[in-house]
């Protein structure tokens, strides 16, 4: 991942610990959040799957938004997404093609 890397990752951690009050004190503002984060990371959705796979392996807690991205990017982007995802499916191990699956949707 490159230079938007500590950006990213502070978004992910926004959602990790919203705030009671702030820009994203409720449901509605949250959503969008993670639904300009998905617009702005459509070209890296590939890595993204494979950044939520070693997270979720570490148990990383960034894992859960990430996977809240996912979804939103397969939702907002069922193109781009959906190809990314069938092609990251073909590339790891069955285990994790598996996961991805149960995850996100069939192949």
């Amino acid at each position: 991942m490159g230079g938007t890397d500590l950006a990213f990752v502070h978004a992910l951690e926004i959602l990790i610990h919203p705030a009671p009050v702030g820009p994203l004190a409720d449901v509605e503002e949250m959503m969008a959040h993670v639904q300009r984060l998905a617009d702005q990371e459509v070209e890296r959705v590939p890595v993204l799957f494979h950044l939520w796979l070693r997270w979720r392996s570490e148990g990383n807690v960034r894992a859960e938004p990430l996977e809240w991205l996912l979804a939103t990017l397969l939702e907002r982007h069922p193109d781009r997404a959906g190809r990314a995802l069938s092609s990251v499916m073909h590339r790891v191990s069955p285990f994790e093609a598996g996961l991805l699956r149960e995850y996100f949707g069939a192949d």
